[in-house]
């Protein structure tokens, strides 16, 4: 974890920031999941879950996918400076994160929440 430090932002609660000068195309982290089923993500809505606000839902099945690490903190950006690469294995979902762009030291960094960059289903939020 030495390129990135989580702290306070102004306006949106706990932020991920450079913890030096990260180049485009550098890897930064590739971090493990854990999948819940269609059937937690329904049960855990009903509840109001805190939880609800740090997963990655899947709309093909409803299921959703915790990243086991410190993306989960990165806020999002239409235009971010963070990318990623999801891929199976047979320990399960893996996630690759890398810079966009380079990116100054102390700078924020965002990622887009949505699957597929420019969306026509961009959420209301984004």
């Amino acid at each position: 974890m030495d390129s990135v430090v989580v702290a306070a932002t102004e306006t949106m609660g706990r932020g991920v920031f450079a913890a030096r000068v990260l180049r485009r195309g550098e890897t930064l982290a590739e971090f493990h999941t854990i999948r819940l089923p269609a059937s937690e993500v329904t049960a855990m809505r009903g509840l109001d879950s805190a939880l609800e606000n740090y997963w990655f839902e899947d709309d093909a099945d409803g299921s959703a996918l915790v990243v086991l690490g410190w993306l989960e903190l990165v806020n999002h950006a239409r235009v971010p400076n963070l990318d990623r690469h999801w891929r199976t294995t047979q320990e399960g979902d893996v996630v690759t994160v890398f810079a966009a762009r380079d990116i100054a030291a102390g700078e924020q960094l965002f990622i887009d929440y949505r699957f597929e960059f420019g969306a026509a289903d961009t959420p209301e939020w984004a």
